[in-house]
């Protein structure tokens, strides 16, 4: 990861700023669930225990998905179709519509998307 990346950061620097973001996405994303199960422990202390862990263990998860995501954004870099797909697969599940089975027909992979409702 000595290289630059598109930012003009280092790799460590960009892991560095995705962890940060991804510490200030948890806040609000995960804070409104936690806090009624923080209020049934019995002591503050064990409250602030119990969602300083809840978080180490939510930026842990960032840490494995980082390269991942960094190879999936390198291969959609290179491929320009990976990022059209992707673009069209967020449209899909953005309506409501989910997989549901797929079927071969002329040597392609057709997917079925119903409504998930």
């Amino acid at each position: 990861m000595d290289d630059i990346c598109m930012t003009g950061r280092t790799g460590m620097q960009a892991a560095a700023m995705f962890i940060g973001m991804w510490a200030v996405m948890m806040i609000p994303m995960m804070l409104p669930s936690l806090v009624p199960a923080l209020r049934q422990l019995r002591t503050a202390s064990a409250a602030a225990i119990a969602g300083l862990a809840y978080f180490v263990v939510w930026t842990a998860v960032g840490l494995a998905v980082y390269p991942v995501d960094t190879a999936l954004s390198g291969i959609a870099m290179r491929a320009p179709i990976v990022a059209g797909m992707a673009i069209v697969l967020d449209a899909i599940l953005a309506q409501g519509y989910g997989p549901d089975g797929f079927e071969q027909r002329d040597g392609y992979r057709l997917y079925r998307y119903n409504p998930l409702k």
